[in-house]
């Protein structure tokens, strides 16, 4: 049936596919997902990503933590905004308790989430992360349906596939995911996670030795010159076609945005 949504509220739950948790060098939490929210506004409504402009970026960052922007204008005036794509599941709540599945791209600013890696407020700099306009994409179709349908995920970058996965992979059952979201109304989202195949990838190793050794200046900057070696990131122009089997197909381009 046709998607239409409108929500006061959507919910993101993290590392809730093995294989992803591994390509991100993190580790499944014996207490469940990471859970955060993402502002509603960040809904794209018209088929496109919106490549942040720096400005913006640092804006966030201040707004974190004052002076956080800044400081990365400083130390790097022309740092690279490191877009990443993420298909996903998501579902609606719906009236009576029931629940609508859907497609969605979690798009993510990993130059700001990078920055919160150590922080106390790592949420908050994950949520931010996602909270950019015209970054969250769905599809048109829901399903309605206590569990999510058992269906395969793909996500191609320019017609290069990228992300690939079956939605029974998932660490996590309907009421599992349902339980860890919380108290949800009527025309509340929940993203339940992505699979493997994102840009941002780390092994295991390298961030145990990262979170050793290097400040998060130096964690950004390790991620700034791989991106810069071999860019699988998002950047103006590029078009990412998803398809969820039954939930249907979406397209979004991505475009750099203007501020006035």
């Amino acid at each position: 049936m046709p998607l239409f949504l409108a929500p006061k509220r959507v919910v993101a739950l993290g590392l809730t596919w093995r294989d992803h948790a591994r390509e991100t060098g993190e580790r499944i939490s014996p207490e469940g997902p990471a859970r955060f929210e993402r502002d509603p506004a960040s809904l794209s409504q018209d088929g496109r990503v919106l490549l942040p402009t720096r400005a913006r970026v640092c804006r966030t960052l201040d707004a974190l933590e004052p002076g956080l922007g800044g400081e990365l204008a400083r130390r790097d005036p022309d740092f690279p905004i490191l877009l990443d794509y993420e298909v996903e599941l998501a579902f609606v709540a719906l009236e009576g308790g029931r629940i609508g599945w859907f497609l969605a791209n979690d798009v993510t600013v990993r130059t700001v989430q990078v920055l919160g890696e150590g922080s106390p407020n790592r949420m908050a700099f994950w949520s931010a992360s996602k909270s950019f306009p015209s970054t969250l994409v769905v599809g048109l179709t829901m399903a309605i349906s206590d569990g999510p349908p058992d269906l395969e995920l793909v996500l191609r970058v320019g017609g290069q596939e990228r992300q690939r996965a079956r939605s029974t992979e998932m660490l996590y059952t309907a009421a599992e995911l349902r339980g860890f979201a919380g108290p949800l109304a009527p025309g509340d989202v929940v993203l339940t996670g992505t699979p493997a195949g994102v840009a941002l990838s780390v092994p295991r190793w390298k961030r145990a030795l990262a979170d050793l050794l290097l400040s998060r200046w130096g964690k950004l900057g390790a991620a700034f010159r791989a991106s810069r070696k071999n860019s699988r990131f998002l950047h103006a122009g590029d078009v990412l076609d998803m398809d969820a089997g039954l939930l249907g197909r979406a397209r979004a381009v991505v475009e750099e945005e203007r501020e006035v």
